[in-house]
């Protein structure tokens, strides 16, 4: 999703690259320097700033490394590379390093105070059980494994998305131009206008951008992205095929005790933003489709009729989702008895693009407002695009929109690692998130799968790490069951075993003969990606909803970032999702039956004020910086002149912002604000956080 060079004006900052998908240029956004540069409006940028002045400064985005000093102002391009912002202190330190993305939300602050610089670490008791489960049954006849972006195109080759100042005359405009078709997309507040325009005839992308470009009342023009499935082939309720094999994935993240707190509310709908759902299955029957429609490039079809799949991906995630759960047929759904909302973004495959489509940016964007204002709680999209291409300015309004309205953002972290390291047009190795998963506000999940090596289809002697494929890296929020065939199993050379993958639902109506169900009277496959895990992490965002309407998408957020089991891999994000102790928490709750782990716990200093509520005086990390597996912590962005203060390492068991029964707390002793504060580096004791207890 990369921005054209068509930020009015003239290319930003070291200047435009050309060379993009679709023949639309890319404009490269590379670190800026100097205390008095702003940084591009709209564009994330990175005052960096360290006592004393002066201090070197490194950016690097995966092998490429400029430097400068401090004071600075750093806008990191769109990269599906991490950009790592390093601070070299003047006396030998180790360097101080903050890792970013281009998330294209303003100003951030980054700061180091090389007098107060302290390496602390904690202790507590940790560890993590998984659900007994009972041996293996058969596996299904369709594997379905990761897929991802590599290989596709990144933008439609018909459409652009355009942006109109707020005292522009778009209609004249696009006469002008020859436009046959135009489609309204968002009006921001401010007037501004952004719409999709169908490329004239005879007219190539690159030149119609250009042209638009050109005029003094458009503010920016964008392709629009492709989003491709991140999927590839390869209470006991009643539902036959709801066993400890066949939904290890269930029993993993413990849903027969979620459903113990809440079977779900059919009033909190869960937006399935895919290739649409297979009508004819008995687990959507009886009003569980609550609206549908389709949304193929800007031409929208509302009916059940219109989101009939032809692919099986979207009738896979809704079922994993919230197939109709205890009726006695199929699969038992995460979520059980919450609303499902269907929205068909994908065309149809043909054997002409063999059988796989890609959806527009534009159609994901309209599905996302669309879901608001229909009253959905939670959105899910497991579909993504490689953060190489580029922030989507319309999609990115939508989603703030849709988090400010209440709604819980879901996404598909990616399914783009190859494990190699090596450099590739998306990922090999990259920590870097696909968009939509990467914007901030977003759950981002991750994949997992079960290692049964040692005692082959018995899941309870299996091990459970990331899935090979499985994009991580900072702002990956958690990880969930995906599945991870071998190469062996996806080619059909090994007989598939079902803990490496996903088993759930599958369309009738598939449009590949080559992958049709035998027995459509009980139609399923076997699937893995991020994709799947996805809607695991939804269903769970749903029924705390369910069991507590009140939460807001931050809480819930917390919530399931603090009751998140540590799996022991360091790709997990904040751990494995446990819907067990995550509805414990929206019920109030103490989480039941663990102790967090280190991982849990978050760093901050603090001025202790006689509450319950800290004041956090960490300028880079104003939510406490992440304390490490290994119990380990470094704070060095307090702010000089400030009054003494204290450290502490925190669990915020239920996400309030408080420190009450249920968390786990410890303290330092006072801290000068202008030295290292020693009773941190001796090892920080956090035990649990008795009633009444105060900050002091």
């Amino acid at each position: 999703m990369s921005l054209l060079a068509l930020v009015v004006g003239s290319c930003i900052s070291s200047g435009c690259s050309g060379g993009g998908a679709s023949g639309v240029p890319q404009t490269s956004v590379a670190p800026s320097t100097g205390s008095g540069k702003e940084s591009v409006a709209g564009l994330t940028s990175y005052a960096v700033s360290s006592l004393p002045a002066g201090l070197a400064v490194m950016v690097a985005t995966h092998a490429a490394t400029t430097g400068m000093t401090t004071p600075a102002i750093v806008t990191p391009a769109a990269s599906n590379f991490q950009t790592t912002i390093s601070i070299v202190p003047s006396n030998g330190a180790p360097v101080y390093a903050v890792a970013v993305d281009q998330h294209d939300d303003g100003k951030h602050a980054i700061y180091y105070d090389q007098h107060a610089d302290t390496a602390g670490s904690m202790t507590t008791g940790a560890s993590a059980s998984n659900t007994a489960r009972r041996p293996a049954s058969s596996a299904r006849e369709l594997t379905i494994g990761p897929l991802g972006s590599i290989g596709h195109p990144a933008y439609a080759a018909d459409d652009v998305i355009v942006r109109y100042r707020a005292s522009a005359s778009p209609g004249d405009i696009e006469r002008a131009l020859g436009v046959i078709r135009a489609l309204p997309l968002r009006t921001a507040a401010d007037g501004t206008q952004t719409r999709v325009l169908d490329v004239p005839p005879e007219t190539t992308v690159a030149s119609f951008a250009h042209a638009l470009g050109e005029r003094g009342d458009v503010l920016s023009v964008e392709g629009d992205a492709l989003y491709h499935e991140q999927t590839v082939l390869a209470v006991a309720p009643n539902d036959p095929h709801f066993d400890p094999v066949q939904q290890w994935d269930m029993f993993d993240v413990g849903a027969p005790f979620a459903w113990g707190y809440a079977e779900g509310s059919p009033a909190v709908a869960i937006a399935m933003i895919d290739t649409g759902v297979d009508a004819t299955s008995p687990d959507f029957a009886g009003g569980k489709v609550q609206f549908a429609e389709s949304i193929i490039a800007g031409t929208v079809t509302t009916g059940i009729a219109a989101v009939q799949d032809t692919d099986g991906h979207g009738t896979n995630t809704a079922g994993i989702a919230a197939a109709g759960t205890n009726d006695a047929f199929g699969f038992a759904g995460a979520g059980f008895n919450v609303g499902l909302q269907i929205y068909k973004v994908f065309p149809d495959g043909t054997a002409a693009n063999g059988y796989a489509s890609d959806a527009r940016s534009s159609d994901v964007t309209r599905a996302i407002d669309a879901a608001v204002a229909h009253g959905v709680r939670v959105v899910n999209l497991s579909l993504g695009s490689c953060q190489v291409e580029g922030v989507d300015s319309a999609q990115r309004a939508a989603i703030d929109a849709a988090l400010a309205a209440g709604v819980v953002v879901v996404a598909a972290a990616g399914n783009e690692r190859s494990g190699s390291g090596a450099a590739t047009d998306c990922a090999g190795g990259s920590s870097t998130l696909d968009f939509p998963a990467g914007y901030a506000g977003v759950i981002s999940v991750g994949a997992t799968s079960l290692d049964d090596s040692g005692a082959p289809l018995d899941p309870a002697l299996a091990t459970e790490y990331v899935a090979s494929y499985s994009n991580a890296g900072p702002g990956l929020t958690l990880v969930a069951p995906g599945g991870d065939p071998s190469a062996a199993e996806q080619a059909h050379t090994a007989s598939p075993d079902p803990l490496h993958w996903i088993d759930n639902l599958y369309t009738t109506t598939a449009a590949n003969p080559n992958e049709r169900c035998a027995d459509t009277s009980d139609c399923t496959a076997l699937f893995s990606g991020t994709s799947q895990a996805t809607p695991h992490v939804a269903a769970a965002a749903a029924l705390m909803l369910s069991e507590n309407p009140a939460l807001t998408p931050a809480r819930i957020e917390q919530m399931l970032i603090a009751s998140a089991d540590d799996i022991g891999d360091p790709r997990q994000g904040n751990g494995r999702l446990d819907m067990y102790r995550a509805l414990a928490a929206a019920a109030g709750d103490p989480i039941p039956p663990e102790r967090p782990w280190n991982a849990n716990f978050v760093a901050i200093a603090y001025v202790p004020g006689g509450t319950n509520r800290p004041q956090i005086v960490d300028l880079t990390y104003p939510a406490g910086v992440a304390v490490a597996s290994d119990g380990t912590f470094r704070i060095a962005d307090v702010a000089p002149g400030g009054p003494s203060f204290k450290i502490g390492v925190w669990y915020d068991a239920n996400g309030d912002g408080r420190v009450d029964a249920g968390d786990y707390f410890g303290t330092s002793q006072t801290c000068p604000a202008a030295a290292p504060c020693s009773g941190a580096s001796g090892g920080i004791v956090a035990r649990p956080v008795p009633t009444g207890f105060v900050l002091n």
